[in-house]
Formats: C-alpha cells, sequence, structure tokens
C-alpha cells in the first residue's frame, strides 16, 4: 500500500525540480565567483568570457552601431543633395513651421527608431561578437609541452599580424601623401559633399571596426587554431 504523504513529497520535489530547470534555462546570461561571464546558449551549453572580452565586444557593438547610423545619415543626406544640391538649409529656414515639424520629428523618429532597434539588439550582438571572436579553445593537450610548435605558431601569429598593419599603412599612405610627397587626404575631404563625407566616415569606421574585429580575432583565437590545423596534419 503506497503512503500517500510520500507521494505528495515527491510529488512537490518533482515540481521543485521542475521549476528550477525552467529558471535555469531561462537564464542566458550570469556571472560567476571568479568574475567571468557565462552565456547559457538555447542549445544547452555554457560558454564563459573574461569582463575584458565581455568589454571589448561590447565596444566593438557600439562603434559598429555609431558607423551604420552615420553611413544611414549620409546616404539619406547624399538622396536629399540630389533633389537639391545647394540651399537646402535656406530652403528650410524658409519653410512654414509645419514643413520645419513634420521634417524634424521624421528625422527624430527615424533616429529612435534605429537607436531602440540597436538596443533591443544589444545583448543578441555582444553575445555574437563574443562566440565569433572568443572560441571554444578545444585542442590536443600534447602540444602544450612542444616549444617548436609554440614558437612557430607564435612566429605566424605575428607575421599575420605584421601583413594587417603594413596594409593599413600602406592604405593611409596612399590617400594621404602623394608620390611627390605632399598631402591630398586633405584636398580630397574638402571636395566632398556633406552626405559623401559621412558616407566616407561611416564606411572609414565600419572598415577600422572590421579590422580591430579580424585583430581582436587572431589575437585569442589564432595561437589556438594553428595548433588544432597542426594537430589535423599530423593525425
Amino acid at each position: 500500500m503506497s503512503d500517500p504523504f510520500s507521494s505528495q513529497k515527491d510529488e512537490n520535489v518533482k515540481k521543485e525540480h521542475q521549476m528550477k530547470n525552467h529558471n535555469i534555462s531561462k537564464e542566458t546570461s550570469a556571472e560567476n565567483s571568479k568574475g567571468k561571464i557565462i552565456i547559457k546558449t538555447y542549445s544547452g551549453s555554457i560558454l564563459e568570457y573574461s569582463k575584458r572580452q565581455k568589454l571589448i565586444a561590447r565596444s566593438l557593438y557600439i562603434s559598429i552601431v555609431i558607423s551604420i547610423l552615420i553611413s544611414v545619415g549620409g546616404f539619406a543626406l547624399a538622396i536629399a543633395e540630389i533633389f537639391q544640391p545647394s540651399g537646402k538649409w535656406t530652403a528650410f529656414v524658409s519653410a512654414s513651421l509645419g514643413l520645419k515639424i513634420v521634417i524634424i520629428a521624421g528625422l527624430l523618429a527615424v533616429l529612435f527608431f534605429f537607436l531602440l532597434l540597436f538596443y533591443s539588439l544589444a545583448k543578441k550582438g555582444v553575445d555574437l561578437v563574443l562566440k565569433i571572436t572568443c572560441l571554444k579553445k578545444d585542442y590536443d593537450e600534447k602540444y602544450k609541452g612542444r616549444n617548436n610548435v609554440k614558437i612557430g605558431a607564435g612566429a605566424l601569429m605575428l607575421s599575420l599580424f605584421a601583413i594587417l598593419i603594413g596594409i593599413v599603412y600602406l592604405i593611409i599612405e596612399e590617400f594621404i601623401v602623394t608620390p611627390t610627397g605632399e598631402g591630398n587626404f586633405l584636398s580630397f575631404l574638402i571636395s566632398l559633399s556633406g552626405g559623401q563625407l559621412l558616407i566616407f566616415i561611416g564606411v572609414g569606421l565600419l572598415t577600422i571596426n572590421g579590422l580591430l574585429f579580424g585583430l581582436n580575432y587572431l589575437w585569442y583565437n589564432g595561437y589556438y587554431l594553428i595548433l588544432r590545423m597542426i594537430g589535423g596534419l599530423e593525425k
């Protein structure tokens, strides 16, 4: 004969366990006692990142958002310049009060729409940057004690960094200094219209963000990816 009190107790324990699991599945980000950021993915895997990595990912996301907003503003201004190349400010000042309100309110509505969109995607965006740039370190333990592999991987990493730095310097040198030694970057900027200048700044910032993204990826993962590649070749 079954004990009704025991059955009730088992049922309460089961409900408590289900509620606990439900709360854990809802939690996607937390911080452990060691100060590391813990992210629980939808698949159930647990990923840990340091506060420094979290700060870098958040900074990259914010800079990407700013670059996109500047680029969007530049495209909007460039389109306006197609229909009215000059005299836009004079036309705005001479417009009626109602039209001014409509223009300002429309611009603010678009701005706040993008701000709310990027704010709502901030957590997923930062987590995505973390997952891409800070891969799980999964490589054969036997390479930890092999100095020749470490030296080779480190030298390859330094070479890749040198190539990226050389490309950046080459681009800057091409834009800023002419073969005769005279600067042409300022004259290039002056020749641009307002919309084109904003587009140039936005795309330039996106390019810098992409470069920083790549450097950050290589910094955290390049050495381990090389070790995994060597392990795969040896097998």
